[in-house]
């Protein structure tokens, strides 16, 4: 009895096993697939991710010996690699109020307020965060900002690549 038990044990491992292969080979499938096509993966999988990829390397020359020590080289299992440099996956720096301002000032001399500037973002869609001392109720209607200072600060989201 018990022998027929491990027997029925040892063939379900087995057959989890293969349903894991199986799973594992389709996952490496759409994996080069998506990766010789350039897409951006939207989820890491490791399994998959140790089973192609043989080692990454930081740091590097490039053709004229000069050091590169953002260079990223993938070294694929099949010993293809892809090189990548790591300045173009810097996170865009954060555009403060008070970039804008100085923009608006230095380009069309001319001062703008950052309630101005919060109204402007506020009518094309964008984020924008509360102030930290904000109160519940305005004594005072917001002002709208003049037409002139609006395109001002539309420029300079431009220029910043805000929108």
């Amino acid at each position: 009895m018990s022998y027929n038990k491990a027997r029925e044990e040892k063939q379900m491992q087995l057959i989890e096993q293969n349903k894991n292969k199986e799973s594992t080979k389709a996952r490496i499938k759409a994996f080069r697939k998506r990766l010789s096509s350039g897409e951006i993966l939207e989820s890491f999988d490791r399994v998959v991710f140790e089973s192609v990829v043989e080692r990454i390397m930081i740091g590097g020359y490039n053709d004229e010996g000069v050091e590169e020590p953002l260079k990223i080289t993938f070294v694929y299992k099949t010993g293809i690699h892809s090189d990548f440099n790591g300045q173009e996956y810097q996170p865009k720096p954060k555009i403060t109020y008070k970039m804008i301002q100085e923009y608006v000032e230095m380009k069309y001399e001319v001062k703008v307020h950052t309630a101005y500037i919060a109204e402007v973002k506020r009518s094309l869609g964008l984020i924008v965060y509360d102030a930290p001392n904000v109160v519940e109720k305005l004594k005072q209607p917001r002002k709208h900002p003049p037409v002139e200072k609006i395109e001002a600060i539309k420029d300079a989201l431009k220029y910043s690549k805000v929108i």
